[in-house]
């Protein structure tokens, strides 16, 4: 039998945040806010050092995807951890005076493909 629950507190447990932003917010604005976020975060190892990754560029928006390692996943209900997270990314975001929004495109009905009846 392995126990996860030792494992972790030696090892450490990932916490990750998948967040998708619009272009309109640079990397380099983004990557210190989620930072300093997960640094805020109860429970959030100093080492390894929290990271970001840029897990993806869609059609709209960018996708990161924020990690840190916690090594008390059993303290309290694991959850709370992920909750505490999102709080401090909008805490640090609202404070820095940067929204966090993903753009939402729709065509204008002119600009619409017109498809003609069949007759």
């Amino acid at each position: 039998m392995v126990s996860y629950s030792g494992l972790a507190a030696r090892e450490g447990v990932i916490l990750h945040m998948p967040l998708s932003l619009g272009y309109e917010l640079a990397w380099e604005t983004l990557e210190p806010l989620l930072l300093e976020a997960a640094r805020r975060t109860p429970g959030i190892e100093a080492s390894p050092a929290p990271y970001v990754l840029h897990a993806g560029l869609e059609n709209t928006v960018a996708r990161y995807q924020p990690n840190a390692d916690t090594r008390q996943p059993t303290r309290r209900p694991f959850i709370y951890s992920y909750s505490d997270l999102r709080r401090h990314v909008q805490r640090v975001f609202a404070e820095a005076g940067v929204d966090i929004y993903t753009p939402v495109y729709f065509p204008r009905p002119a600009a619409a493909p017109r498809h003609e009846a069949a007759g």
